[in-house]
């Protein structure tokens, strides 16, 4: 019954924080044709604008290897193993720390490559006009690998993506969100009807102060009825079945929904007597109307049971949209969304439990929106320490020319890397085989490049090598 409890309390906060969404993304999906959803990505990708994309990441080894300790204890029998296991541990952290991903895209081209302190590691190229894909990459430096649009239907056909199955589902979506809606708004209904008459007060949230606040005069059997009432409803919508139906007519989603028992939830809350229910408070907060302010609302709502205190809050003060979720002993989730400033903060704090082991995870992520593009910052911290920061820099650049120079180049298609050889050829390579021969040549280079940018971890990075059963490259090629 507990589990059936958060189930129904969790629905009925998704349903509170969805009901302003739903309508438009209902009329939106509704009144799609089928083609437009099966186009969808191919027109996004059309009218994606020009950017450049780079990374930059920081790993703390002192962090990974105090997590290691944790799991991994120093004792007698097993120091050279922690002593190993740190070892590619400082190898891992410095490796990423020292990474620079860019991506560049313009009009159908992309470029991305791959540094490591400034020394190119790897680089890839891929072209796409109405002639098809063609790859290039310093993996493979004297090929380029053309995939025509007929072996990209192909390909398709046979994965068993069924773009009418696709189509369906978008269909379908837009008559179940609509068929949904007027028991969501039902159910809204009920429950604003059974809010107090306004008390007046100062309470403050999030710096905001709130002049007026009722509460939600509900019993938790009322309030649970009505949700149970509400899955019921929902479930036995035509609208609802058709869309999971069309969900497991898509090849290889395995789609399955198990319906809520709502008859036995039902027999089960009757069975169960009040004390033994959780204790829900739920408070509505707002302020008078004043012109030119936009509205405030918030929700506060607390549910108690064997001492533990679950608790959500949520709402709009002014341009900024705030949640902030509470799982006692488990986890704590705050958003931040500044709509004015496009300004964004998700933090959420967990205690992992990797078997009898609990680590607590800190995770702060930022973002931020201008009209010249979008920048991201996140800090992970375990134990309290620094563990990964990393940061994403988006620019829009109107003007970007990806240009790829494949000048010179074999160029492979999809038909010579199928290509069997002929009997009387067997002491000659296939284009496939020499792609693959050339790929490897490439892979070793690119271990020559980390042990030339990187030679205190040279030593580590062979032994690395040596238990993957490759061969330890020279520093020195």
């Amino acid at each position: 019954m507990r589990n059936t409890i958060r189930k129904l309390l969790s629905l009925m906060l998704v349903i509170a924080m969805a009901m302003m969404s739903i309508p438009a993304l209902a009329e939106t999906a509704a009144e799609a044709p089928a083609e437009d959803v099966a186009a969808a990505p191919a027109s996004a990708l059309v009218a994606m604008p020009s950017f450049t994309m780079e990374q930059f990441y920081q790993v703390n080894p002192d962090t990974l290897k105090t997590l290691i300790r944790q799991f991994m204890p120093a004792g007698e029998g097993n120091e050279e193993a922690v002593a190993q296991t740190e070892k590619m541990l400082d190898l891992v952290a410095a490796l990423i720390s020292n990474l620079q991903p860019r991506l560049e895209y313009a009009g159908g081209a992309a470029k991305a490559e791959v540094k490591l302190k400034d020394q190119s590691l790897l680089d890839l190229g891929i072209q796409m006009d109405e002639s098809g894909l063609q790859v290039s990459s310093s993996l493979i430096p004297t090929k380029v690998i053309s995939v025509d649009p007929s072996f990209l239907q192909q390909a398709i056909a046979s994965s068993g993506i069924n773009q009418e199955a696709l189509a369906s589902v978008g269909q379908s979506l837009g008559s179940a969100l609509m068929a949904i809606m007027p028991h969501a708004q039902q159910l809204m209904t009920t429950i604003a009807g059974k809010f107090s008459e306004p008390e007046t007060g100062v309470w403050t949230f999030e710096g905001s102060d709130f002049s007026q606040r009722r509460f939600l005069d509900m019993t938790t059997r009322e309030l649970l009825t009505e949700l149970l009432t509400f899955v019921k409803n929902v479930q036995e919508a035509e609208e609802v079945k058709a869309l999971i139906e069309s969900l497991k007519n898509i090849p290889g989603l395995n789609v399955s929904v198990t319906p809520m028992d709502v008859e036995s939830a039902m027999a089960k809350l009757e069975g169960t007597p009040d004390d033994q229910l959780p204790k829900i408070a739920l408070y509505l907060y707002g302020n008078d109307p004043q012109e030119g302010v936009p509205a405030s609302t918030f929700v506060d709502l607390t549910v108690e049971q064997d001492d533990k205190q679950i608790t959500a809050q949520f709402g709009q003060i002014t341009d900024k949209i705030i949640i902030n979720l509470n799982y006692p002993e488990q986890a704590q989730i705050s958003v931040n969304i500044n709509q004015a400033e496009k300004h964004a903060v998700l933090d959420l704090d967990i205690n992992a439990r990797i078997g009898e082991q609990v680590v607590p995870l800190c995770t702060n992520v930022e973002f931020r929106v201008s009209d010249t593009g979008i920048e991201e910052h996140t800090l992970v911290r375990a134990n309290d320490a620094e563990l990964l920061m990393s940061d994403v820099l988006v620019n829009i650049v109107p003007d970007l020319k990806v240009e790829i120079d494949n000048e010179g180049k074999t160029v492979l298609t999809m038909e010579d890397l199928t290509k069997q050889p002929a009997e009387d050829e067997t002491s000659s390579m296939t284009p496939a085989q020499s792609l693959g021969m050339e790929a490897m040549m490439g892979l070793f280079g690119i271990i020559n490049k980390v042990q030339q940018a990187m030679p205190e971890e040279a030593e580590t990075l062979n032994q690395v090598l040596q238990m993957m059963g490759m061969p330890g490259a020279s520093a020195n090629p």
